[in-house]
């Protein structure tokens, strides 16, 4: 016997869902699936791990492709899950934040062997939600989270020096009414702070100190997002619900508009391994995908019956995107990321290990300029791409070898000073058959270049390995 559970609407945090009871005598419900809920948060713990989902009620988690159930912190009421952080160092601990039974009795919880304890290790009445909870990426003992509206009094920047276990209020920071903190990738101990009307303040040494709340950036609607691009200095995207999408190509010195229509629940993410991949979450229903950090973007998910795309998560292990929703529960899309990496390459001259990755649009059938580039070369050497069918992991050259069935290898030579370590790159484009069969098929490809320098005695530096997906 099943029963299906309508929540009360996009902002009803019971969640709904779908129940199960054994034949027979009456017996216990069992939640085995949400049909309609709002999504806080979602991710993924670690490359091919469980699905963290954080909704009103708590903390649920599953495998891959299983129908996520209850961790430890899951309760009718108390137990409001706003955001989540997987632990960078240990992928099986996880900090999650939100608010209790009392509704501004803001929490932050440790959960433990994938979810299977809960600690609550900060909990202060009256300042509001934890709405954002960012680990360091230069020292992951350092996180720091935000709370809305900050009331009552109480500060809404929190810190932690020990991965999370313990937390402290940051003086002067009373009513920032923070909805997103941002760590800078290229400036360790930079992190940034977003309040509700597009004001800010910015803190050099891991959230100790701030600046004082400085003028809001132009706005026309609530602000709900903020984020570095993680390749490039100086650039950053902020959305609000009024303009959109925008970036700064100057430190935030200045904002473009992307075109790009957001929720409160709006969400980016960025490729973590690949350049100027990213998703967006818009208002209109939609995940989109961009190779070129925003400068264009194409559908990658379009939901039906009226729910929008909220937050996101990416699986690095086989390119797969989780999805939570404002009214649909979960959603995973197969193949989202156009290419997957593989394996890490070996260093050359200078100890520099060589990479490439896609850099122009997604692998779409009929594209005329698809790109694939490269860098870390030794300047001047020549670089051979090879690309077949299937992949492997055949020791070669001191390193991995991933390509398959080998269909071809083209060879040209590099730029920059000859013998630099590092100094050569190079971006290649192919013309892509217009066949429709071939969406969903993968081909393997994979760089090596010439390099004296490499220990191995065959003298070939090698690039990591792609596994890349022909879309529509």
């Amino acid at each position: 016997r099943y029963l299906g559970c309508e929540g009360g609407g996009l902002n009803d945090q019971s969640g709904g869902g779908l129940y199960a009871m054994p034949a027979g005598a009456p017996s216990t419900w069992t939640h085995i699936g949400f049909l309609t809920a709002l999504i806080n948060d979602v991710a993924i713990a670690g490359p091919g791990g469980p699905r963290v989902i954080g909704i009103g009620s708590g903390v649920y988690s599953g495998e891959q492709g299983e129908t996520v159930t209850p961790t430890a912190w899951v309760a009718d009421i108390g137990a409001d899950t706003r955001a989540l952080a997987i632990d960078p160092d240990d992928p099986t601990r996880w900090i999650s934040g939100g608010v209790g039974a009392f509704f501004d009795n803001a929490q932050v919880r440790v959960h433990t062997g994938n979810g299977a304890t809960a600690n609550v290790v900060y909990q202060v009445f009256g300042p509001g939600v934890v709405t954002d909870i960012q680990f360091s990426p230069h020292d992951s003992d350092r996180l720091v989270a935000g709370i809305y509206p900050g009331g009552f009094g109480n500060e809404a920047i929190l810190r932690s020096s020990n991965g999370g276990n313990s937390w402290i209020d940051v003086p002067g920071t009373v009513g920032w009414a923070t909805v997103a903190v941002a760590f800078d990738p290229h400036t360790p101990g930079t992190v940034v702070q977003l309040s509700e009307n597009s004001q800010w303040a910015a803190s050099a040494n891991y959230g100790q100190n701030w600046t004082s709340l400085q003028p809001p950036w132009s706005n026309s609607g609530p602000a709900m997002l903020l984020a570095f691009d993680k390749d490039q200095p100086g650039v950053l995207f902020r959305g609000e619900t009024g303009g959109g999408l925008y970036r700064s190509d100057d430190g935030a010195a200045t904002w473009t508009p992307l075109g790009v229509t957001l929720t409160t629940h709006s969400d980016l993410l960025q490729h973590p391994q690949f350049p100027n991949l990213m998703w967006v979450s818009d208002a209109n229903g939609r995940v989109l995908v961009s190779t070129d950090s925003g400068d264009s973007f194409q559908v990658a998910l379009d939901l039906p019956l009226g729910t929008n795309a909220a937050n996101l998560a990416l699986d690095t292990a086989d390119g797969s995107l989780l999805i939570g929703t404002t009214s649909a529960s979960t959603w995973e899309l197969p193949n989202a990321a156009p290419a997957i990496k593989l394996g890490t390459g070996t260093a050359g001259t200078g100890g520099v290990v060589p990479r490439h990755y896609l850099s122009s649009g997604l692998a779409q059938v009929g594209s005329p300029d698809f790109a694939i580039a490269g860098d870390g070369f030794r300047g001047g050497t020549t670089v051979f791409l090879a690309y077949g069918l299937g992949q492997v992991d055949v020791p070669a050259f001191g390193g991995t070898f991933h390509v398959g069935t080998l269909l071809n290898v083209l060879a040209f030579p590099v730029g920059g000073a000859s013998g630099a370590a590092g100094a050569g790159s190079f971006d290649i484009a192919f013309a892509l058959p217009l066949d429709p069969l071939l969406v969903g098929f993968s081909i393997t490809t994979q760089c090596g270049a010439i390099d004296p320098a490499v220990a191995h005695p065959d003298g070939i530096a090698l690039s990591n390995g792609l596994e890349i997906t022909f879309h529509n």
